[in-house]
C-alpha cells in the first residue's frame, strides 16, 4: 500500500492512479521504499529543512510508483531513483 500522507494542494487522483498502477505490477512499492534511505541521504546534503528532504522524498517516490515501468533493469534502479530526486529537487526550487 502508499502510506497515506496529508499534502497540502496534493492531487489524490495521483496518488490513487499510483496506487493502482503499484497494485499492478512491475516494480513493488516495497522495492521503492528500500530506496527512500539513499534518496532521504542524497537530498539531506542538498536541502536546508528536512521538511523540504520530506516532501521531496514523498514526491520522488510517487513519482518512481508512477514511472516504474521504465526500469527494466535493477541495478538501475538506484541512480534512476536519484534522477528523479534531483528533478523533484530542481522543480521545487524553481516554484520558490
Amino acid at each position: 500500500d502508499v502510506p497515506p500522507r496529508e499534502r497540502s494542494g496534493g492531487d489524490e487522483r495521483e496518488e490513487r492512479a499510483v496506487e493502482r498502477s503499484v497494485e499492478a505490477g512491475a516494480v513493488e512499492w516495497s522495492e521503492l521504499c528500500a530506496l527512500e534511505p539513499m534518496v532521504r541521504g542524497w537530498l539531506g546534503r542538498r536541502c536546508r529543512d528536512q521538511s523540504d528532504v520530506d516532501d521531496v522524498v514523498h514526491d520522488t517516490l510517487l513519482r518512481a510508483a508512477r514511472f516504474r515501468g521504465e526500469v527494466t533493469r535493477p541495478e538501475r534502479r538506484a541512480s534512476w531513483a536519484l534522477s528523479i530526486a534531483a528533478n523533484v529537487l530542481r522543480d521545487r526550487v524553481r516554484r520558490r
